[in-house]
């Protein structure tokens, strides 16, 4: 993906491509798998984080620490991110 690949060559990311990121669909872990009445089986989900209304005032805390494996060791994210001083949050809003 274009987030880790900018990460793993030290090059600087922008605030949108570390939202557009964040947003993104994702399939849970096998441990996180929920009961389905219908089929009565374990499955795995999706989850999207979107946005329904937007804030006047907006905190965003980066993670400062991750691991490139599951299994991996905890390592200091040092990635520099660009902030623009206005932001526009109309392309993370759910449809």
């Amino acid at each position: 993906n274009d987030v880790s690949a900018r990460r793993d060559i030290g090059g600087q990311l922008s605030l949108q491509q570390c939202l557009l990121k964040n947003a993104e669909r994702e399939q849970l872990l096998e441990e996180d798998s929920v009961y389905c009445r219908k089929c009565k089986e374990h499955r795995r989900c999706w989850k999207k984080i979107e946005l329904w209304t937007l804030p006047s005032q907006l905190i965003v805390h980066l993670k400062r620490f991750g691991k490139d494996r599951i299994d991996g060791p905890l390592t200091k994210i040092t990635t520099p991110i660009e902030f623009p001083l206005e932001l526009d949050l109309g392309p993370y809003l759910a449809e």
